[in-house]
């Protein structure tokens, strides 16, 4: 009980606000994960602490954790560019897996954990670390594909 009491007095006071909404709460066996009201950080509340795991606009939005909670799927926003990304939970660590573009969208995961992202107008599924690119022909900031990996939605 202590724990969940230490989670919402660390949201209250990340947010500044005692009515303030948590988004994206997600529990996975290395803590909880969520975002602020501004979606501009990922965190992590583990064992009575709370990680700031990363920063930048929007990072927040739509980020998405891996069915086997070892992952944090999301887009990187730097300098107006975007870089699809995913945190490794066991190292702390941020994977990119493009170079920045103009356009790139949101990650998230098959059944396996394997990541799929849109950059631009394809979709990029990488299944068993080999990577598959279609072209969808539009754009889609959020194109999530399904447990088995054979279809996408767009």
């Amino acid at each position: 009980m202590k724990k969940i009491y230490l989670l919402l007095l660390s949201i209250i006071i990340l947010s500044g606000n005692l009515f303030s909404q948590v988004f994206n709460l997600s529990p996975t066996q290395h803590g909880y994960i969520f975002t602020d009201e501004m979606s501009s950080t990922i965190y992590l509340f583990q064992d009575d602490k709370l990680e700031e795991l990363v920063s930048a606009p929007g990072c927040g939005n739509y980020f998405q954790v891996s069915s086997d909670g070892n992952k944090v799927g999301f887009k990187l926003i730097e300098d107006g560019i975007q870089i699809p990304c995913v945190i490794d939970l066991n190292s702390k660590t941020i994977i990119r897996f493009n170079d920045p573009v103009i356009k790139c969208g949101q990650v998230n995961f098959d059944e396996k954990n394997n990541p799929a992202f849109t950059i631009d107008k394809d979709l990029h599924y990488i299944k068993d670390g080999k990577a598959y690119i279609y072209h969808l022909g539009y754009y889609a900031n959020i194109a999530p594909i399904s447990p088995n990996g054979e279809f996408v939605v767009f």
